[in-house]
């Protein structure tokens, strides 16, 4: 039998939590197939938080205002952030895993104005078996 296509909405704090599952209060989700109700339990994944702080290369006390980046993460999902007046911006995209390294490619849409665009590059999440975050590099091209 297969069963219909279902749509769930998700909504995540800033800090990439689960925080609503289509307005419910559980992640029990109701389905009816052939006039049988069946329970779909859904384990929802929090995202990883990315922050990133956009400064002058010659002077790192220098905020750069207003830059747009994408991020993105194995090209199924991706995020713009713009740079705010202190030249920060923070988004969640990707979900922890286990014992698993994720690749995250960073690229610059706007510079901030008077400013030179920096090209592509990536930065590479380790996770360990508990899915804590053990370690970030930005990876050699």
């Amino acid at each position: 039998m297969e069963v219909p296509e279902q749509k769930i909405k998700l909504t995540y704090d800033s800090a990439g939590n689960v925080i609503a599952l289509d307005e419910q209060t559980n992640a029990v989700h109701k389905v009816l197939i052939n006039e049988k109700e069946i329970s779909i339990i859904i384990d929802a994944e929090p995202k990883v938080p990315f922050t990133m702080k956009n400064v002058a290369y010659f002077h790192n006390e220098t905020n750069i205002p207003n830059a747009k980046f994408e991020i993105s993460v194995a090209d199924d999902e991706k995020q713009e952030m713009l740079t705010n007046s202190v030249g920060e911006d923070s988004v969640t995209l990707g979900k922890f895993e286990t014992d698993l390294a994720k690749t995250y490619t960073v690229k610059q849409l706007v510079t901030g104005e008077g400013y030179a665009s920096i090209g592509d590059f990536q930065i590479q999440v380790t996770f360990d078996e508990n899915r804590n975050i053990t370690n970030t590099k930005i990876l050699e091209k």
